[in-house]
Order: structure tokens, then sequence, then C-alpha cells
């Protein structure tokens, strides 16, 4: 254990105050969370679970050991992990409990779960180091689920009676939704579905479930390197294995003399569509160029926003032969079709 991490207030909380101070009638949550554990679990029915902040294990009685098969428990505190490990070893034939501050920055990987809950620790911990750590042990479209409070104008720790728990109130900060969304947008976390919960004391706890799309976090990571992209203000909004889909709001900025869309917009974006469309079915370590287009436009670009799509007719090993459709706001009208050649470069 690091001296940081023994001198964390949680450390100093013996666990049975804070279970008593969780299950408190004015506080309520260790009951709540107790059913979102088993909610999310039957939900997304993972074969390898990693708990964040497990405390004394609340919820693990609601494991399937046919459908889960390794359960990962992590905790700043020692003492809970011992307390968690005495009460479901026997329970949960693979259940591995690791003493960790996942805010360090350290870049371990421990296992690569289908499903991560962390529940009531991003008020705790710095939210964009914990978010490297969930993005390197959790795999391709596997679940995070976040649990996070509101206080709505409470205060942060509700009078109990518990005099420990008073203390986690100096550590605790609010976490905004945007900038929760914010950060799982920034590590390829797509929000998928998202409840409020309100408590006893009039608090809430808001959950959000994130699925993790690697290929999308990729693809959007070499767009935002695009400076044309940026200036044109365009949006990548869908990525999924040979399809890309990016939207361009109207702009006056981004008109011809006639005050509609430039075609010159349209066709850099189709451009764009296409070009990343190819480089999802290229392996990491490979970027894509153009090398060749053809685009007919059908109707004049009158739209509040042009919405394209770049799909692969055909991936090679080196060349990648894709078209490229420009609608308007509605999908409906198809304003100009592009087909294009793409090349795949290495880094």
């Amino acid at each position: 254990m690091t001296k940081k991490m023994k001198d964390n207030v949680w450390n100093r909380i013996p666990l049975q105050d804070y279970e008593l101070h969780m299950k408190h009638e004015t506080v309520g949550q260790l009951h709540l969370l107790n059913t979102l554990t088993k909610k999310y679990l039957e939900k997304v029915n993972p074969e390898i679970v990693m708990i964040l902040g497990i405390a004394g294990g609340n919820g693990l009685e609601h494991i399937n050991n046919c459908i889960t098969k390794q359960v990962y428990g992590i905790d700043i505190n020692q003492n809970y992990l011992n307390e968690t490990r005495k009460r479901f070893q026997g329970q949960i034939p693979n259940l591995y409990l690791i003493n960790l501050d996942i805010s360090a920055g350290n870049n371990d990987i421990i296992a690569k779960a289908n499903l991560i809950w962390a529940a009531l620790i991003f008020e705790y911990v710095e939210l964009e180091s914990s978010f490297e750590f969930i993005d390197n042990n959790l795999e391709e479209n596997g679940h995070l689920i976040v649990t996070i409070q509101e206080n709505n104008g409470v205060s942060s720790v509700s009078q109990t009676g518990i005099e420990t728990i008073k203390s986690t109130d100096k550590l605790f900060c609010n976490i905004a939704e945007r900038e929760l969304l914010s950060i799982a947008d920034k590590f390829g976390f797509f929000r998928d579905d998202y409840e409020e919960n309100i408590l006893p004391n009039k608090k809430s706890l808001k959950t959000y479930s994130f699925v993790k799309r690697t290929m999308f976090r990729r693809i959007k990571k070499s767009f935002d390197q695009q400076g044309l992209m940026q200036t044109l203000n365009a949006q990548l909004i869908e990525v999924v294995k040979g399809q890309v889909k990016i939207s361009c709001a109207y702009s006056q900025a981004l008109t011809q003399q006639h005050g509609f869309f430039h075609a010159g917009v349209a066709t850099s974006i189709a451009d764009s569509a296409c070009g990343y469309a190819a480089l999802t079915m290229m392996p990491e370590g490979m970027e894509v160029l153009s090398i060749e287009f053809k685009i007919n436009f059908l109707k004049p670009a009158k739209t509040s926003k042009l919405i394209t799509v770049g799909k692969v007719l055909q991936s090679g090993k080196t060349l990648t032969v894709c078209d490229g459709y420009v609608y308007d706001e509605t999908e409906t009208k198809l304003i100009a079709k592009m087909t294009a050649t793409m090349i795949a470069i290495s880094k």
C-alpha cells in the first residue's frame, strides 16, 4: 500500500460504520445499490465482472456462478477486502480481491471484464485516470455501469450519527452529468441507458449504462485531427464496421452564391465518410488516403444539415472501394452520390 493510499480517509472508516451509515433509514443507499447490482448482473450476464469500490461485497450474493466465472473486487481499504473474502469466498469460487487506487495513474491490466460496476466511487477519485483504468480492463463492447450521487440541495454526507463517515465530506466531489458524459465520450464509451432513483433524504442516485466502442474511438481520434472537419464543424455520429456517418450543420460560411451548401462541403464530408468506412476494415496501425473519387450532385443542397453515409463496397488488403451518400437532414432526400477508392498505408 502506498502512503497516499494509507492516508486516504476511507482507510480510517471501519466497514461496520460505513454499512450502518449506508443502510440508515434516512440514507437507504445500501439496499438500492444491492437492487441495482442484481438488475445489471441479470441484464448483462457477464462472464467476468469487476466491481470498483467493492467495500463489503454488497450485492455479491446475486452472482450466478453458472454464468459469471470470475469476479474481481477492487478497493482502497484492505480491511474491506478481507471482510468480503470472509463473506463470499465459499460462495464464489473465482473471487479475486485487489487493494488498489484506480486513480493512481497506473496502467494495470487485471482482467478484460464484460461488466465493470462503479457505484458511488467517482465522487472520491480523479475521473480521467479512473477511466484510463476502466478502459484497460473492459473488453470491446463490454458494459460500464456508473452510479453517481445527486445531492439536490442536501448535504453531501447525511447526518446519521456515524461520526467516522463525516470525514469523507472533505474528499467528496460532485460529478456533473456533463463532465461524466464528456469523459466517457473521450474514451469511446457510449451511453445506452439511464435511470434515477430518489432516496429517503431527497438525494438521488443516477445510474448510467455505457458500452465500450473502441472502433468509434479509433476513428474519432483520427477524425478529430482533421483541421478541415473542424473548420466545417462536421460531427462523427456513427461508426460500425464498413460504414461511417458524418453530419454537418448549415452555416452561412459554408454556402455558395445561392445560399445552398457549397459542393466542396458535401464533397469533403463524403470523402471523409468513405475514407473512415474503409479504415474500419483495416487493422490497427494502418491509416487511409483517398486515391480517387467521383461525385454526382443530384439536387441542390438546400437543407439545415448534411448527413453523409460512407459504405464499403469491396475491401482488399491495399485498396478499398466505397460509396458515399449525401442526404438532407431527414435522410430521405439524396443530394449527392460518391464512389471512392481508398488506399491503406502504415502510420
